[in-house]
């Protein structure tokens, strides 16, 4: 487990890995800088198998000691200092990955270097406080950009994209993909306003929360109407197959925003800017999210209705066979 180098991100940590801990067959490895863990109350012989693991900060920082590798009582100005300190840090991490060859990696959002370096080394891993994050933003405030599971994208799309989300200045939550899991962070990637995840993400849940005012899509079906039905608008990118005409869709819809490629094919980080700024935040985007809302509402309404039909016609095909007299066809 590695949390952010904050009491309040390692409290949840540990009551996580207390309540991991009572399966035996489970061992935890609690990383954090040597002043945090002195600062940890945890009975041993009561949580035998959480393991405080000490990760030492590079010693360059001279105006960051070890008393001071911590957030509880830094002074504000030391903040990014600590930031730095923790991100340079990744190779002490990556040795600790080494020596302890953990089957698992738990992290926190706010160190996308971890699963990276976790990746490498063929150790999954899984981010913790995603929906908790979200709920520390304003309503409608985040971009959430996932291109779906069948597409991996090459390393210039992946700077391109990481500039737009970078010059757009908000938040956003990021899935990245690899294929064959090798993850390799792009040259040029600087964003650091949000989540990076690797993998898997719950997109039905993130779409569902408030804090997300547009969802950056490949406008694959499946997820085009998850982001229908939660009513949020889209910046479409579509990369392959149907994506297109489903993205030509949504635009004609009203419900999305279509970002546009170069002569040879290949977008652009800012016409990547451009769109999010203009459906999540814009004002010429008011009228893509207010259609975005009422799709929302007519599809609420008619999957109940549709939900009817379909009970309906299962009745009617349950009485058919009990009574051996017909058959009930589905349109």
């Amino acid at each position: 487990m590695l949390p952010w180098l904050a009491h309040g991100h390692i409290s949840p940590f540990l009551e996580l890995a207390k309540k991991l801990s009572t399966n035996t067959n489970i061992s935890i490895y609690l990383c954090s800088t040597p002043v945090n863990l002195k600062s940890i109350n945890l009975d041993s012989n009561s949580f035998p198998h959480i393991h405080l693991t000490e990760l030492h900060l590079p010693s360059d920082h001279h105006d960051l000691p070890p008393h001071l590798q911590t957030t509880k009582n830094l002074p504000s100005h030391l903040m990014p200092l600590l930031k730095t300190a923790f991100d340079q840090s990744s190779s002490s991490f990556s040795s600790l990955l080494v020596s302890l060859s953990p089957h698992l990696l738990i992290y926190d959002f706010i160190q996308p270097w971890a699963p990276l370096a976790a990746s490498r080394l063929h150790i999954p891993s899984i981010l913790f406080e995603v929906l908790e994050w979200l709920s520390q933003k304003k309503k409608g405030s985040v971009a959430f950009v996932s291109v779906g599971s069948e597409y991996f994208m090459s390393e210039s799309e992946m700077v391109e994209l990481a500039i737009g989300l970078e010059r757009c200045g908000l938040c956003s939550i990021w899935v990245v993909r690899f294929e064959g899991g090798d993850s390799r962070r792009p040259t040029g990637f600087t964003w650091d306003r949000g989540l990076v995840i690797e993998g898997w993400a719950p997109q039905k849940s993130i779409l569902a929360h408030p804090s997300v005012g547009g969802f950056v899509t490949h406008c694959g079906w499946s997820s085009v109407m998850e982001g229908m039905r939660q009513g949020v608008p889209m910046i479409a990118m579509p990369l392959q197959l149907d994506q297109p005409l489903n993205a030509e869709l949504m635009v004609e819809l009203g419900v999305a925003v279509k970002v546009e490629r170069e002569e040879d094919g290949g977008f652009r980080g800012e016409e990547v800017a451009r769109c999010i700024r203009e459906v999540v935040v814009r004002e010429e985007g008011e009228g893509v999210r207010r259609k975005a809302k009422e799709v929302a509402r007519i599809m609420g309404c008619k999957e109940d209705e549709e939900i009817m039909v379909l009970k309906e016609r299962i009745e009617g095909l349950v009485m058919a066979a009990e009574n051996k007299n017909g058959t009930v066809q589905f349109n």
